[in-house]
């Protein structure tokens, strides 16, 4: 894919996605947590914000909402 077509992914942004990303995996929201992945694919993400997506998207096709949110609070 073309990066100069994506949109800057900021810490603020990095923050705020993450955090919403440990609140639905709280509430196991597979719904909510593929649309948010999904979402995600319209920014440039570092390779290392992209493996943890990549591990994300993973775990939520296995239904492994404790490993998102231990994923997840070890990024934060």
């Amino acid at each position: 894919k073309d990066d100069d077509s994506l949109m800057e992914f900021t810490e603020s942004m990095k923050k705020d996605a993450f955090n919403t990303m440990i609140e639905i995996a709280n509430s196991m929201d597979y719904g909510m947590m593929e649309t948010l992945l999904d979402d995600l694919k319209s920014y440039r993400l570092s390779d290392e914000d992209d493996k943890i997506i990549k591990n994300i998207r993973k775990m939520l096709l296995e239904l492994d909402w404790d490993g998102i949110s231990e994923e997840l609070n070890n990024v934060r």
